[in-house]
């Protein structure tokens, strides 16, 4: 069973790995598998699916300096800043 769940890359869980035994001629039922999981510490991980979240554009974008560097105001909400580093 061990063999079946390593093949599987530790993605298949009770389900899979019963009926892989069964292909293979061993007969056995999902709740013994189950359970023969569990006594031996074998969970699934199913692998999240891989996104791509960033895209690069055509050009590179030009980011003006707007304040001239200059971040003293004279009151409160005169000149608002950001850092995303």
């Amino acid at each position: 069973m061990s063999r079946a769940f390593i093949e599987g890359r530790g993605a298949f869980g009770c389900r899979r790995v019963t009926a892989q035994l069964n292909r293979e001629g061993h007969a056995c039922s999902v709740g013994l598998v189950a359970d023969l999981m569990r006594e031996l510490g074998l969970a699934a991980c199913q692998p999240r699916a891989y996104k791509r979240t960033t895209m690069p554009g055509e050009e590179p974008v030009d980011s003006p300096d707007l304040i001239d560097r200059e971040f003293t105001a004279d009151a409160p909400g005169q000149r608002l800043v950001g850092d995303v580093t």
